[in-house]
Order: C-alpha cells, then sequence, then structure tokens
C-alpha cells in the first residue's frame, strides 16, 4: 500500500470552562472539539422544515424519536436525503409511504444518516481524529482522508449467536454503526483514481458532482455545509441504506454458505464484563470474534473502546469471498483430483492458506502486532499493493465480481467472487502438498518453516520440490494425531528442526545450482546433474544419474559397512504436473520420488559422523577408507571415535587416498614418519602389523603429513563441495591443516605456511594437488566425482598420495 505513516499528535483543543459545559451531555470526548457557533440562528430540524424539500425525511424523523435530538438538543451532523431520493427509496423496498416502514428498521435507516457531533465539509474531506487542526498544512497531509469513519445513531439489536465451544446460545452486542465518508483526500492519499474505485461499487452515483468534496457511502452530496444552530447538514441524492457487517452479508446470502462455514471454524465469543454491566441488564452480553490473521468481520467497532477515534475512523477490512459456485469448482479442478473426496476432508493448513488470501486488513504495523486496517480498492489491487498475512499478493479476479457482490459494509469492503482467488503457494512448487492428499503429512512440515515460505513460492525464486508421501513419513515411524493436527513420532510431537531439515532436504534453489539445469532430467542415459539443497545449515545435494535420484546423506550408504550399490541408492521419480491445463507451476518443478523418505539431517542418518564411520570399521579392509584411517590410528590421530586434531563443529574437506594408494604408498616407505618393516610382511599378514613410528618426532612428522589430506572448509574459500560441473577456483591453493616451517638463511628468519592444495575439475574428472607441485592425482571415478557428505564435512576418495 502506498500509504503515508500514521502520524499522531496531541493538542488541548478548547479551555476547560468549555469541556466542563459539554461533557455531561456527551459519552465521550469529541465534544470537547465540535463547538457550536453561538451566531447562528435555526437548528437542524428547522432548517429542514423550512427547506420543505425534506417532509418524508422529517417524517421519519419524528417517527424513529430523533426529533429532540435534530430539533436543538444534541449536536449533531445530519446527512438529509430529498423527498424526491426517499421516494425512490420506499418504492425499491415496496412501501408507498414511510408509515409503512417496520419500526426497528426505520430506527435504523434515520439513525445512519444522523452522525454525531458537527462535522464541516473540511472535517469530512481531512478529519483528525488525535490532533485536530492545530497543525501546520505538511502536517494535515499526512494520511489526509483516512479517518473516514464517522459515528452515527443506527444499531441493531442484540443477537443470538451459537457458541460451538461452549455448546450453547449466547448473546452478541452490537455496538452503533460508522458511516464511510469518503473524500478525495482519502483517494489522492492512496494514490488512486476516486471516481474509477468509487464507482466500481457505486456505479449509478455521480462521483463528487457538486465539488462538495467527499461522497457519503452510497450517496452523492447535493449541497454541503448547511450551518446550523447545533451542527451541520449535508445534503444528499440519495438515501443511505444501514451498512451491515461483513459478516452478516455473507450471512444472509446462502451463496456464500460454504466460505462463511470455513471462516466459522476460526470464530470465537468472548464475554465482556464492561459491556455486560453497562448494557446487559443481568444478561452476559458477548464479543464475536475471529482468530488472526482471520479479521473481525462481525464487529461493527475494530475496538470497544469509543475514545481511540483513530482507530475507529480508519480501520475496515476487506474479504474476498467465493460463492458456493466459485468454490465448488475449484474443489472439482484442485483438491478433487488431488484425492480429496468433500471440502470437510481437505487439510486444515490448505484451507487456513485459502481464507487468509481471502482477507485484508491493511499493512502490518511497526511491531507486527496489529494492521493498520487500510481498505483494498481495485487499483490497488490491479497494482499488486495487497498483500496477505503471510506476505503473498492478493490476485482478485476483479471482473468476475458482480455488480451485486460489490458491498460497502460499515466495517470494510465485500467482493463477492465467482472466481477463487487462488492463493499463490497452490500454483507453486508447494502446489502439490496443498493439493494432494497423499502429501498431507508433508505439507505440516512445509507449513513449520516460517517466514522462509515466502520465498517458496515467489516468482522471483526459480525451485525444484520433491514430495514425500504419507506412506514413506509413516515408515519413518511418524503418524498424524488428527485431534491435534500435529504429526508424532515416539509418542510425541515431531520435533520442529526434523520438520524444517526434512522440508528444506525436499527443495533446491536454482539459483544455487552450477549446472544450469531447470528441471531433473529422468530420460537422457549416462547425464549426470548436481542441485544443492535448499538447506541454509548444511551443504548437501540431489544426484541424478541415469534418470535416478537420490541425495548426499542416501548417497553416504554407497561407503556404509554394507556397500550399497548406485541401483539400491538412487530411486525412479516422476513429475507432478500442476492443477492448470499447461500443467506449469509459477516457479518451477515438482515431483516425488520412490523408496524411503530422503532425510535432511545427518542425525537421522546411520553414520552422522566420517571420522566416526572410519574409526568404528577401521578393520573392514572392504571399505575404501580402511587404509588412511588405520595410518590415522598409529600416528595417534583419533580420541576414541573423534578426531584429536580439529575443534567440535569444525567441518573440513577430506580427500582420503584409495587403500590400494595406501599400500602402495607404506611398500615404497613414502610416507613421511611411517617406519615399514617389509621383512616381516608375507602372504596373509596385516600391513599394518609391520608399520609403526620410530618416536614423538616421527609420529609429529606423520601427523603433519596426514593433515595435508584436511582442508578447514571455513579458510577453503569455495561455495561448494567438488564435483564435475562445480565452477570454482582453487589455483591459488586451499589451505591444509599441514603447517610447515620455512627457515630463510640470509635473515635467519622462521615463518610458517599452509600446504595448499588444489582441486581442478577436468570435465570428465576431477584432479588434486599440492600448490607447489605439478603431479596431479585423480579423485576416484567409482563414486562419480561426486562428493560424500557428513555433519563433519565432504568426502572424496583419491587414487594416490602426496
Amino acid at each position: 500500500m502506498k500509504i503515508r505513516a500514521f502520524h499522531r499528535k496531541r493538542h488541548a483543543w478548547l479551555p476547560a470552562a468549555f469541556i466542563a459545559a459539554v461533557v455531561s451531555s456527551c459519552n465521550d470526548h469529541m465534544s470537547e472539539y465540535y463547538a457550536r457557533p453561538d451566531w447562528i440562528k435555526g437548528n437542524c430540524y428547522e432548517v429542514l422544515e423550512m427547506d420543505g424539500n425534506y417532509t418524508i425525511f422529517l417524517k421519519g424523523i419524528d417517527k424513529a424519536g430523533f426529533h429532540d435530538m435534530v430539533d436543538g438538543k444534541s449536536i449533531v451532523t445530519v446527512m438529509a436525503p430529498n423527498d424526491s431520493a426517499f421516494s425512490l427509496y420506499l418504492a425499491e423496498q415496496g412501501l408507498n409511504s414511510i408509515e409503512e416502514m417496520d419500526s426497528s428498521e426505520l430506527d435504523k435507516l434515520i439513525g445512519f444518516h444522523l452522525m454525531y457531533y458537527a462535522y464541516s465539509a473540511d472535517k469530512l474531506i481531512n478529519f483528525r481524529p488525535e490532533e485536530g487542526d492545530d497543525v501546520t498544512d505538511e502536517e494535515k497531509k499526512i494520511n489526509a482522508g483516512m479517518y473516514y469513519k464517522h459515528r452515527t445513531k443506527s444499531k441493531d439489536p442484540n443477537t443470538i449467536e451459537y457458541d460451538n465451544k461452549r455448546q450453547m446460545d449466547v448473546t452478541v452486542f452490537h455496538q452503533e454503526r460508522f458511516l464511510p465518508v469518503f473524500s478525495v483526500m482519502y483517494f489522492d492519499t492512496k494514490m488512486i483514481d476516486a471516481a474509477e474505485n468509487y464507482n466500481y461499487f457505486f456505479p449509478d452515483v455521480a462521483w463528487n458532482p457538486n465539488n462538495a468534496g467527499f461522497n457519503v457511502a452510497g450517496a452523492a452530496v447535493t449541497q454541503a455545509n448547511l450551518i446550523t444552530s447545533n451542527g451541520y447538514i449535508h445534503c444528499l441524492d440519495h438515501v443511505l441504506k444501514p451498512l451491515n457487517t461483513i459478516y452478516t452479508e455473507l450471512k444472509n446470502d446462502s451463496n456464500f454458505s460454504q466460505f462463511l462455514s470455513l471462516y466459522k471454524k476460526k470464530e470465537t465469543f468472548a464475554y465482556n464484563a464492561e459491556l455486560s454491566l453497562e448494557y446487559g441488564n443481568g444478561e452476559r452480553l458477548y464479543e464475536h470474534l475471529f482468530s488472526q490473521p482471520l479479521p473481525n468481520i462481525a464487529s461493527e467497532w475494530p475496538t470497544n473502546d469509543y475514545s481511540k477515534l483513530t482507530e475507529l475512523s480508519s480501520v475496515g477490512y476487506s474479504i474476498f469471498a467465493p460463492t458456493n459456485a466459485a468454490l465448488n469448482t475449484f474443489f472439482d479442478n484442485y483438491w478433487a483430483k488431488g484425492g480429496y473426496a468433500k471440502l470437510d476432508d481437505v487439510s486444515r493448513e490448505s484451507v487456513e492458506k485459502l481464507l487468509y488470501n481471502c482477507v485484508y486488513q491493511g499493512v502490518l504495523k511497526s511491531g507486527g502486532n496489529s494492521y493498520d486496517g487500510n481498505l483494498a480498492f481495485p487499483e490497488e489491487i490491479r497494482r499488486g499493493d495487497i498483500i496477505n498475512s503471510y506476505g503473498a499478493v492478493i490476485n482478485v479476479p476483479l471482473d468476475a465480481v458482480p455488480q451485486k457482490y460489490r458491498i460497502l459494509c460499515e466495517n470494510g469492503l465485500l467482493y463477492g467472487c465467482e472466481e477463487l482467488a487462488v492463493p499463490t503457494m497452490f500454483a507453486a512448487v508447494t502446489g502439490p502438498a496443498y493439493q494432494y492428499k497423499d502429501f498431507s503429512h508433508y505439507l505440516i512440515m512445509l507449513t513449520s518453516i516460517g517466514d522462509i515460505q515466502n520465498t517458496l513460492w515467489s516468482d522471483e525464486t526459480q525451485l525444484l520440490s520433491l514430495m514425500p508421501d504419507n506412506a514413506q513419513i509413516e515408515a519413518m515411524g511418524i503418524t498424524y494425531d488428527s485431534r491435534n493436527n500435529y504429526l508424532v513420532r515416539g509418542g510425541k510431537a515431531l520435533a520442529n528442526d526434523f520438520k524444517i531439515s526434512t522440508t528444506y532436504a525436499h527443495l533446491v534453489d536454482l539459483s544455487a545450482s552450477t549446472c544450469g539445469d531447470t528441471e531433473l532430467d529422468s530420460t537422457s542415459p549416462g547425464k549426470q546433474q548436481v542441485f544443492r539443497a535448499f538447506s541454509p545449515d548444511y551443504i548437501f545435494y540431489w544426484y541424478v544419474m541415469d534418470g535416478k535420484l537420490t541425495n548426499s546423506f542416501r548417497f553416504n550408504e554407497r561407503i556404509y559397512p554394507q556397500l550399497k550399490s548406485d541401483q539400491e541408492v538412487f530411486v525412479s521419480f516422476s513429475e507432478l504436473p500442476s492443477y492448470k491445463e499447461d500443467g506449469s507451476w509459477s516457479n518451477g518443478k515438482s515431483y516425488t520420488y520412490e523408496g524411503s523418505m530422503f532425510v535432511g539431517m545427518p542425525s537421522e542418518t546411520t553414520y552422522k559422523s566420517f571420522q566416526q564411520m572410519m574409526q568404528n570399521n577401521k578393520v573392514d579392509s572392504l571399505l575404501p577408507y580402511h587404509g588412511f584411517v588405520n595410518l590415522m590410528t598409529i600416528a595417534g590421530m583419533y580420541d576414541g571415535a573423534k578426531f584429536n586434531f580439529v575443534q567440535e563443529g569444525e567441518n573440513h574437506l577430506m580427500l582420503i587416498p584409495v587403500n590400494s594408494a595406501v599400500f602402495d604408498a607404506i611398500e615404497n616407505s613414502a610416507i613421511p614418519g611411517l617406519s615399514f618393516d617389509s621383512a616381516a610382511y608375507g602372504a596373509g599378514s596385516n600391513i599394518f602389523d609391520c608399520c609403526s613410528v620410530a618416536d614423538d618426532s616421527s609420529r609429529y612428522v606423520l601427523q603433519m603429513y596426514l593433515k595435508d589430506y584436511f582442508v578447514p572448509l571455513a579458510t577453503a574459500g569455495i561455495s561448494n563441495y567438488p564435483y564435475l560441473g562445480w565452477k570454482e577456483d582453487t589455483s591459488k591453493g586451499m589451505e591444509s591443516l599441514n603447517v610447515i616451517e620455512i627457515y630463510d638463511e640470509s635473515t635467519s628468519r622462521v615463518t610458517y605456511q599452509s600446504v595448499k592444495i588444489v582441486i581442478t575439475d577436468k570435465g570428465d574428472k576431477l584432479t588434486v594437488r599440492l600448490l607447489e607441485s605439478d603431479e596431479e592425482i585423480e579423485v576416484s571415478g567409482d563414486y562419480h566425482y561426486l562428493p560424500f557428505v557428513f555433519e563433519d564435512g565432504c568426502v572424496h576418495f583419491i587414487n594416490g598420495m602426496f
């Protein structure tokens, strides 16, 4: 919304003597400001009577019991429809005269034309509820016209509503109506065209035809500022039909029964002791409220505190309610195709997002606890200003709102939509989770990630998403508690970090991908794709090989003791088309996959730490790290199952020589600090039984040499782990953990320098070398040059030793 920020400033408006004179006849403080000029003769009733063209209106004033008030006993502003307007109104109601009107309806009708206090045209054009007129012209421009609603004498009687939670009827109290007055400044402040936006709701009413500067609800002003002894009269060309709340409009039209039923699932009835004491006459009175972010569409006032005029005069709501037909059509095209049998079965998260996309409460105020209550007019909707509570643009199909459903209400605007305003996330790559019953468990995880959800359905972000189905999730020992609407594992609510990490594991931001592809390739034999997962906490990937898919944590099973094959860790996948005719989602592609669910955090794997996995399985000679872990053990580089030379939480790029490379280096005595008894080594003997370190100095040399194979990721200067298509430049070298001493004979100075490692992507293979050496060692191609990813870093196996 392009609205200037609220500006508040308080002033003492009138002398204390005047305040004392009027406070006894008024229930609030507004009369302190609106003084009656004592030189004016003739009250409102007398002025209208003398005119002679307001006889029906005056008769209504008399019958409704407002004669004394208008005849000088109170300060009022009268919105006066002439006889022609009133005759037309009565004919529309099928009445011959005002005497035929129901008395309670007449009270509401006439009362709606009588406003508390005296409002000149200037005050209606730019009402200042807090600072009054004692401000500069520049200050008056701040939120000019935005305080547009004014309290009237019109009120509905209390109503009976059924409280489902209490299982009983309750009496709901209703406040007096506020009358919307739209001024030229109101639309100027919003930076929208006044006539275009006003006439969207009132096409048969001229906008500001006599340059009064304002229209009153659905009426134009024929003459403004008739000054009387007890207020002002503004003459209208239409009778003001008492406006209902948005809730009442929806309740009164069966075409919105399904939407209202969904909305009422968030309702609550709050007992109000203060209202009960003041107005209840011994009866308990309740407020009809709704849980945020759904606005209180059943409330006439946004607050029960009549002194909060800033809020009372400015806050309104905009509701984009789909008709039953629109909702049914959307259900058939979306949720029915996703496996839902009826609307009541649709996941709670989906229904909530639909509801939240149908309401607008204005812009979220600083502090994030409330909204400013600005209304949403068509021009603002078209230009994308209207943002819902979860940060997405509400795209209302304005042309699918028939004229009869363009309704100004006492607490806002109602757009009755014959086409549903589709929530953004329903059409994005997150859509299958909202559409398909089989993904309802994952949807609970998806909606747990907080504000970052906005990124997932933004058109500015191109994504790939995977959808684990309910069966895959349940196979993890996770069940759904339908009563509380949460997932359960081990008898407890599923941990939030698990839900978040699982969601991240199933998303890819294509901007972080180096392969350049925008979809998973299921058809190209031999093609390899690497996509970085969305997770901000871990670096890990999706891998596609020969049309099959895995992720880094599943790929690690290739080097688990079971030594699973590619066929066991890669699974088939298939694209999930959208509900639209062209099958496309708004910001990428979505897929489902076979096999068990991909996990998103190392702690959910059999081996979260590579250093631990090596140590626990060091006797297994079939494992590709068997040789290197035994060298580390001989060098004394383990403390239990952990490295003793790194800090807790440090991640490293680990270059692990394969067993054959280690054995060759041992047999050729090519490992610094390590002694090898070749004479004792024979067929059937363990090569490591023949290895030793002569003393602590030798052990230190061996330790430092083995540190060549560990590159701290914190200082590596790379944003991804190495793979084919890596696109990282390490030609200047990455510092390993090995720090060597350099002695300068000319200066007798000693300096220390890390041994640096260079990794090069050759297009068809990866190689590594020391920065000071031209001798390259190939990364093992047995694992397709894909990195293994653990909690403690990344692992590649290399076919030689430095």
